[in-house]
């Protein structure tokens, strides 16, 4: 009723016309909706586009001070609200809320939706996080496009453009330019070399593992800088990323038909075995193969050890 700008009473009124003349039903919740959706996308299609924006603006605001922020934040799309601080932070709630839920096709819509209304006043976390769930439904050209930005502006602190220069590298194997994501992954090493070293390990060890998949065990030597990189910064790297990193390496290696690598490996997974807080995916990674006859073996070879 708000929405249409009618008073109760003559809200009730029409809505109960609406219903005996069999244009709209109940719906639950509450609600009616219309009998006939394909009359629904009439009416709106052929609704003036200057009344559309207004009302999905009103409904937004209505929806949003009802608390309701996921339905507001449809609104706020179609209603093309650019440059409103509430419909933007709206929209970066509900899309973050979805990626960290695994709704990723959610999060794409409404992430990269906030910032294409934010313009060019977008915060480089905002698209960090929109190049993300870009990179998550696979549309790997586009994240390459808005994380490629993220990393240079100048408005991103040096954690943020490693972070999305690593993405970047990542987003661009996906793509099929390997040459260029192997440059963007050393370059996000260089930027968080010491102010980020998790990330630059993650960066590292990502080369090593996409070296390995197109050189095999030639990607021996990124594996080690990575590893290196991991045990200098062992105060500010956690122990599940030495544990992968370590596990890598002594992987490559042992693919290579060095056995101290299979050593190397037996001591990642003795760590896990005896840290009660570490888990299988600490190492599982890095040897997700796609070659299951090896992964077999090196099972084998462990239980060996």
């Amino acid at each position: 009723m708000e929405l249409a700008g009618l008073d109760t009473e003559a809200g009730d009124d029409t809505v109960a016309g609406l219903q005996r003349g069999r244009v709209l039903r109940e719906a639950p919740g509450g609600r009616v909706e219309f009998v006939h959706p394909l009359f629904q996308q009439m009416l709106y299609e052929e609704m003036p586009t200057s009344t559309r924006l207004r009302l999905h603006a009103r409904a937004f605001g209505l929806l949003v001070r009802r608390g309701a922020r996921a339905e507001a934040a449809e609104h706020a799309l179609r209603g093309n609200l650019a440059g409103d601080p509430q419909s933007l932070a709206v929209l970066e709630r509900v899309g973050r809320d979805a990626l960290a839920a695994g709704a990723t096709e959610t999060a794409a819509r409404y992430l990269t939706g906030a910032h294409r209304l934010a313009g060019d006043h977008a915060d480089p976390g905002l698209g960090l996080a929109a190049g993300q769930a870009l990179t998550a439904v696979g549309r790997a050209a586009e994240a390459v496009a808005l994380l490629g930005a993220v990393s240079r502006h100048p408005a991103a602190d040096v954690e943020t453009a490693a972070q999305a220069a690593w993405m970047v590298g990542r987003a661009g194997f996906l793509t099929g330019d390997h040459r260029q994501a192997e440059r963007d992954l050393d370059r996000a090493a260089g930027l968080a070399a010491e102010r980020a070293p998790s990330i630059a390990v993650e960066a590292l060890l990502d080369h090593a593992n996409f070296r390995h998949l197109i050189h095999g065990s030639r990607a021996l030597p990124f594996a080690a800088r990575a590893r290196d990189h991991a045990r200098q910064h062992a105060a500010r790297v956690g122990p599940a990323l030495r544990r992968k990193v370590a596990f890598a390496h002594g992987y490559i290696a042992f693919l290579g038909a060095d056995l101290a690598g299979l050593e190397e490996v037996a001591r990642a997974a003795r760590e896990i075995q005896d840290d009660p807080e570490a888990q299988l995916a600490d190492v599982q990674g890095t040897w997700r193969v796609e070659q299951p006859r090896l992964r077999h073996q090196v099972g084998r070879a462990l239980r060996r050890v």
